[in-house]
């Protein structure tokens, strides 16, 4: 009897943790799209578009985070316009400024919680592997891998609609635990029945 009371109880405030991670779920995206291409010092104004609960709304404090390709990182934080966009989520808007030549990569936050949404890949400057073909030396197989650098950005931008996993382990957790203890209230009443 303790048992079940013991597992009915782990049921509920897994159900209850699982709804209240579903609760404090926010997304942050893009409105408009990334450069591809950028010279170093130059603006990029992007509007970033919060959409959660409002409760959590009021704590976020979104931004874009970049890293160069050599480790160094830079964190905007964006501001509040006080606008909202036609489906109701809060617009903020952010200046980022890429220092220096390379490939940087660049990823959305909230402010809230440690996830990163949405990311791609903003090549500054001129690299400086597109400098190595100017010469006038026959092709050498170092030249090949400047092929499948275009498609990277693409790539990279691909995961621009990612699906928040936090709501789906939450729900299938939650139901998991009623699972459980429906299992567990079945069998408490069948003993009961047979005393």
């Amino acid at each position: 009897m303790r048992r079940a009371s013991t597992l009915f109880g782990v049921a509920i405030l897994a159900g209850a943790l699982a709804t209240a991670a579903a609760a404090k779920e926010m997304s942050v995206s893009l409105s408009g799209g990334a450069p591809v291409k950028m010279d170093p010092g130059e603006p990029w104004n992007a509007s970033l578009l919060v959409h959660g609960e409002p409760d959590i709304l009021g704590e976020a404090t979104p931004g874009i985070s970049i890293r160069s390709s050599g480790g160094e990182e830079r964190t905007f934080p964006a501001r509040a316009t006080g606008r909202r966009a036609p489906d109701g989520q809060l617009i903020y808007r952010v200046t980022v400024v890429f220092p220096s030549e390379g490939r940087w990569t660049y990823q959305l936050l909230d402010g809230v919680s440690e996830r990163a949404y949405e990311g791609g890949l903003v090549t500054v400057g001129e690299p400086a592997a597109s400098a190595a073909p100017q010469a006038p030396a026959s092709p050498t197989p170092s030249a090949a891998p400047q092929a499948p650098a275009s498609p990277a950005p693409a790539a990279a931008t691909a995961g621009d609609d990612s699906f928040p996993l936090w709501p789906l382990a939450g729900g299938l957790l939650a139901a998991a635990a009623a699972a459980l203890a429906a299992v567990v209230l079945v069998r408490r009443g069948r003993l009961a029945a047979e005393r």
